[in-house]
């Protein structure tokens, strides 16, 4: 384990700072790589499952849509433009009426004729944010640091630009550059960021890189997330009925 020098408490840092710290202490360590680590942590410390995560659309405040091609089932979530760590749900807008206002069906069932007809049958409906939508299958993987999250459907998405939209947590705190200010309590950033930070340089030159992360996210990250009212001790903001016909 790597320790903290004296020097770090109590000082008022920026990522700048951070940076520069991190490559005192390790010298073979090139600031883009020292900057790296700090995004690593940060992530690690601020990541939460909560609605207040979700991240929307700047321009429609909705789901940002995922486009999809018919006959591809794995997409890499671009997160230059949906800066995401996590997919939660693949959705679909929950249909106020039926094509041709034909409303005959409204009452029976919710609207699925959006959706590709293999999939009428394996939805399920979500309110999120206030809103319904109808979920769409897939298998989703978890990554870390810089390597975005990839969607996988279960059937063919068929070509689509605005059917499926994607619901994903954003980071609270992203180290893009040095000039990025953070934005976690200042106390915060000499003893847990740059803690973080060390343990995670440890991890990866010992290989002990799955142990470092859960003794971030099992003794550090608690107490970041308590500090900035972020808790996930009530991560439940949603409601899920079953549905299908």
């Amino acid at each position: 384990m790597w320790c903290l020098p004296f020097s770090f408490l109590g000082a008022k840092l920026n990522t700048t700072d951070v940076v520069t710290r991190i490559c005192q202490t390790n010298p073979d360590l090139t600031r883009p790589d020292a900057l790296s680590f700090v995004k690593e942590a940060l992530l690690l410390l601020t990541k939460t499952e909560r609605a207040s995560a979700y991240y929307l659309d700047t321009s429609t405040g909705n789901f940002p849509y995922l486009s999809t091609t018919a006959g591809t089932f794995l997409y890499t979530i671009d997160t230059t433009t949906i800066p995401i760590w996590k997919v939660a749900y693949i959705v679909t807008d929950y249909l106020d009426q039926a094509p041709n206002n034909d409303t005959r069906m409204l009452v029976e069932q919710p609207q699925v004729y959006n959706l590709p007809s293999a999939w009428r049958n394996m939805y399920t409906e979500v309110i999120l944010l206030g809103r319904k939508y109808l979920t769409v299958p897939f298998k989703g993987t978890l990554e870390m640091g810089t390597t975005a999250p990839k969607v996988q459907f279960l059937t063919d998405p068929t070509t689509a630009a605005t059917t499926y939209r994607v619901v994903g947590y954003k980071a609270e705190a992203e180290a893009t550059s040095e000039s990025i200010d953070i934005p976690i309590p200042e106390n915060l950033i000499s003893t847990c960021l740059i803690p973080a930070c060390l343990s995670l340089i440890d991890a990866t030159f010992n290989g002990r890189y799955i142990e470092q992360v859960q003794y971030i996210e099992q003794n550090i990250r608690p107490k970041v997330l308590y500090a900035m009212n972020k808790d996930d001790s009530n991560l439940v903001n949603f409601t899920v009925a079953p549905m299908g016909y």
